[in-house]
């Protein structure tokens, strides 16, 4: 009940807000707004933010029946991606075990961190020593549950400092692996993977990517339907938009021209 309550009393002061917004307009014109909100609420379970960023109150009819919202986004992902794929996909540990098996090349898993596991964080600390002991440093320190770059340690040095191991990032940040460790749950270690020369000229200190956007029909048949290459900026080591930012340039699968960098 109090759940219920919550969300009510949210729901009102966003259409409070949304009413706010609007004050170059009439009461009575603001008055529709919040009517013709609750309509396209209804109908297509659409946020009071979309409804004010994309201006609805200007919008055609052909705009608002075509306009995919972040609710109807959600139900048709949980569709095209179902969730025993989806996790699959999203958790890098059993995506790298998957891969692996079935002979995809992949960079080397060097260690794997789960916080349940018994006496995990010494152990964890003797095989990052051990690693950097047997000279595979540089590694990356990966959380197995976290996209968009977030998550993602370039580790350059590992050292015992008066008895702490400590981290040392190609940032230049320093961790202390007790407190980095605080709030992780499940880590992987890889090795760095050497890109060539040509994806190395975009950006050095990051390893650019090229993502293809596919589709799996129900007859088994697969098809590219976008490609686009990830550039991370300079000095950052990874090519994602959610770790400082990155250029993304779409491909021509057709020609192979790179377009549209934004």
């Amino acid at each position: 009940m109090k759940i219920i309550i919550h969300r009510t009393l949210m729901f009102c002061y966003n259409l409070l807000l949304l009413f706010r917004k609007y004050n170059e307009y009439s009461v009575v014109k603001r008055i529709g707004i919040i009517f013709d909100y609750l309509k396209l609420y209804r109908s297509k379970g659409l946020l009071v933010d979309e409804y004010y960023e994309f201006e609805f109150e200007k919008r055609s009819q052909v705009f608002r029946n075509d306009f995919l919202g972040w609710e109807e986004q959600g139900y048709y992902l949980r569709i095209l991606n179902p969730v025993k794929y989806y996790t699959l996909a999203r958790n890098k540990y059993l995506s790298h075990l998957c891969l692996e098996e079935v002979g995809i090349p992949m960079p080397k898993m060097l260690a794997y961190y789960n916080k349940y596991s018994k006496d995990v964080k010494s152990r964890f600390a003797l095989d990052l020593l051990r690693l950097k002991d047997e000279k595979k440093l540089p590694f990356v320190i990966k959380a197995t549950e976290a996209s968009h770059g977030e998550g993602v340690f370039f580790v350059v040095d590992v050292l015992n400092v008066a008895g702490e191991v400590c981290l040392f990032l190609a940032n230049g940040k320093k961790f202390v692996l007790n407190d980095f460790l605080e709030d992780k749950e499940e880590l992987i270690v890889e090795s760095v993977i050497k890109q060539i020369e040509q994806m190395s000229q975009f950006n050095s200190s990051s390893v650019n990517t090229i993502r293809f956007m596919t589709t799996l029909y129900p007859n088994g048949e697969a098809k590219i339907i976008a490609t686009f290459i990830k550039i991370g900026r300079v000095g950052r080591s990874v090519d994602n938009a959610g770790d400082g930012g990155n250029v993304d340039v779409c491909i021509n699968v057709e020609t192979g021209e790179l377009q549209y960098a934004i």
